[in-house]
């Protein structure tokens, strides 16, 4: 059963080995499935720049995905800790596609949480 951690707009930001975008992003939500912790939410850039660089998710390996709501960060924490987690994954939805990648809780700054990829799409 999928749980929403934040139903409103908020941003992520995505490392690739050269560079990396702030893109805009919504429906944040957290389920487990057969052991594997699933965070999804959806991209929304809010303009053309962003939608720029929504296009550069399809073509460069992803590096991280740095979460900068703490009521995002917060919830999504809970939930891994209140369940038996065997592995993270993270399912971006973007342009009409699905990504997922396998990843792993990286660093905790005061008002982010940067998740590690170390595999799927690339």
């Amino acid at each position: 059963m999928k749980r929403s951690l934040r139903k409103g707009q908020d941003s992520v930001f995505l490392q690739y080995e050269h560079s990396g975008d702030m893109i805009g992003a919504n429906m944040f939500e957290s389920e487990m499935h057969e052991g594997v912790a699933i965070l999804s939410f959806v991209l929304k850039p809010v303009d053309g720049n962003q939608s720029d660089d929504e296009a550069r998710l399809h073509e460069e390996q992803l590096r991280s995905i740095t979460l900068n709501d703490e009521r995002v960060i917060s919830r999504l924490v809970d939930f891994i800790n209140a369940n038996t987690v065997a592995s993270i994954q993270v399912s971006i939805t973007s342009l009409d596609k699905t990504l997922s990648y396998l990843v792993n809780v990286g660093r905790r700054d005061m008002d982010a949480l940067t998740l590690d990829v170390v595999g799927g799409d690339s």
